[in-house]
């Protein structure tokens, strides 16, 4: 039997491109086989450390400049994680306090074009409420095409296709 040929492409947000992901695919599923169809992080990349590995470059490797990588992802996760109490006639809810979000655009090429927003401000502009909403369907669309086969889940498809036709006609 013919083995069928795998195409690999970098997802939305990648810091790859698809090139490179075809790259990185075919050794990562190179790895797969000789790890009996298991793998770890830590193997990962304890096969990236050689520099003759195809995915040594997705690495950084000095260590100043990683540490501060690092550091930027933790400030992330801060703003990612952290909830506020929005307490509202005598009742308690606890939302998400910051939210990333891209600004207009801007003349100024200096300035960011992502930014965290506290959730007063998402409740109050519409733009970025829009925003949040797309990238919300946007990522509900993902998992529909992820589990399209489960036809147990048709309740809840046709419920995203439903909550879809409505965002638009608004």
């Amino acid at each position: 039997m013919k083995k069928a040929k795998r195409v690999f492409r970098a997802a939305p947000g990648a810091q790859f491109t698809d090139e490179q992901a075809q790259v990185y695919g075919d050794y990562l599923y190179g790895l797969f086989g000789e790890r009996e169809n298991t793998l770890t992080t830590h193997e990962v990349l304890s096969a990236a450390r050689p520099k003759f590995s195809p995915i040594h470059n997705h690495f950084d490797w000095d260590d100043s400049e990683a540490a501060e990588k690092y550091r930027l992802w933790q400030a992330r996760s801060l703003l990612n994680r952290l909830e506020v109490v929005v307490i509202y006639q005598d009742e308690e809810k606890s939302v998400k306090a910051f939210h990333n979000v891209h600004l207009e655009e801007s003349e100024d090429t200096d300035e960011p074009n992502r930014v965290y927003i506290t959730v007063d401000t998402l409740a109050e502009s519409e733009y970025f409420r829009r925003q949040k909403l797309e990238e919300a369907l946007t990522k509900i669309k993902g998992w529909q095409k992820q589990y399209h086969d489960f036809k147990e889940l048709g309740i809840i498809f046709g419920a995203i296709e439903e909550t879809q036709k409505r965002l638009e006609m608004r």
